[in-house]
This record gives C-alpha cells, structure tokens and sequence, in this order.
C-alpha cells in the first residue's frame, strides 16, 4: 500500500509538473505573439512615416513647381501644352492623397494619441469623405476616455477596419453604423451596414471574416455573423477588457 501510494505521488508530480510546462509554454507562445504583434505595428508604422514623410513631400513639391511652372510659363492655347500640364498636376494631386490616405491607414494618427474610439472616429471621418462613399456613423459609450492595453487596441481597431471596408467594397454598403459599447467587463462592437449581404458559410474567406474571427478568438472574444444574401449585414466583435492598467 505504501510503494502504491509512493507511485500515486510520483504520478501525481509528473503530472503537475507537465501541466506547469504546458502552462509556461502557452505563456512563451502568447508573450511571442504580443511581441509579433507589436512589432507589425512599429513597422507600419514606420512604413507610414517614410510615406508622409518621404515620397509624399517629394509629391507635395513636384506639384508645386509644376503649379509655378504654369503660372510662368508661356504656353500657346492651341498646341495642347497646358492640357498635358494640367493633367500631369493632376495626376501628381491624385498621388499626394492616395499617398496621404496610405499613410493615414498604416499609421492612424488619432488612434496614437486617443486610442480605440478616437482611432475609429477618424476612420469614420475618412471614409465618408473618400471615394468610398461610407456615410459611418459611430456611437461610443463608456470608452472615450479609457485606453485598453496596446495589443489589445491594435487587434480590435484592425479587426473594425477591416469590416468597414469590407462593406464599402464588398457589400456595396453606402450606410453604416458602429457601435462601441463598454460594459464592465466586456467591450462590444456593432457594426450594421445597409448592403446587399453574403452568405458566411460561403464568403468568409474572401471577405476577410476569418481574419477578423482569428483575432477575435487570440484575444478571447468572438465575431457573430447575422447575415444573407439580399439583406445588410450585422457584425458583433464581443470580447472581454484586459485592462492596460492590468496588465
């Protein structure tokens, strides 16, 4: 009885022993993701920089000697000079806010200095006034003030992009609203679009549901599909608060 209960023991040390092991290695692989996850934003952010900074100053004052160009520049009204000017000063106006709203994506100014609700209230302002033609309404409740641990905002602002593109250029949505509910212990965002809908068992893939899901799931939340063909769609992000504070 004595050996029996020794063996027991020892099993019962090996065991716990194991499920330690598993525990820390679970923590390594999270620790290992955040770090993955923080450095994709420090690189975005980077790659924003060098095209605000870089390729679209160079743009800006390219436009502008071409701009000072035609002022002085004498040019007969019939040879077709100044139409060929004025469209390469298009043309280079085009680049200078494709180059903007591509800087802008990577690197949301707003979400840096006011985190999650004022990072998608300037993507709400952007897209109503971009070619998308989105009228986004956004609601925020008990989050305007509060700033949720960084992987956290980074994961969840990507994931609300993502779905508010998804309606602009996949499901033809022209009206849209945004909800960011903060309960005590769990954030909610609900996003309704008036498009023509998709069937998610089928379109998942192509309309980046996945994506938002995985990060839905990583940070312990979910993603709830409500959608048809024919109809709008109703997305639900639901996850709990880790708080930064917490952390």
């Amino acid at each position: 009885m004595l050996s029996g209960l020794g063996y027991l023991l020892w099993v019962r040390h090996q065991l716990l022993q194991q499920l330690e092991l598993l525990q820390q290695q679970q923590q390594l692989r999270q620790l290992r993701a955040e770090e993955a996850l923080v450095v994709d934003e420090m690189e975005r952010r980077q790659v924003g920089t060098a095209l605000h900074n870089g390729l679209g100053q160079l743009l800006s004052a390219a436009k502008m000697s071409l701009s000072a160009l035609e002022q002085r520049l004498p040019l007969p009204p019939d040879g077709g000079q100044q139409e060929l000017l004025a469209s390469a000063i298009h043309a280079l106006d085009n680049s200078v806010r494709e180059v903007r709203r591509l800087s802008q994506d990577l690197l949301p100014n707003a979400f840096i200095r006011h985190g999650l609700a004022g990072g998608v209230r300037d993507l709400a302002s952007r897209m109503s006034a971009t070619e998308h033609l989105l009228a986004l309404q956004v609601e925020v409740v008990g989050l305007s003030q509060e700033r949720l641990a960084l992987p956290t905002e980074i994961l969840l602002f990507r994931a609300i992009q993502e779905l508010v593109l998804n309606a602009a250029k996949h499901a033809q949505a022209t009206e849209m609203t945004l909800q960011l509910i903060c309960h005590e212990q769990e954030l909610v965002v609900v996003a309704e679009d008036n498009g023509i809908g998709f069937d998610p068992a089928v379109q998942s893939a192509g309309h980046g549901l996945r994506t938002i899901e995985a990060r839905m799931a990583y940070l312990g939340g979910r993603a709830l599909f409500d959608a048809a063909p024919g109809r709008g769609t109703t997305i639900t992000l639901e996850l709990p608060l880790p708080r930064a504070d917490s952390q």
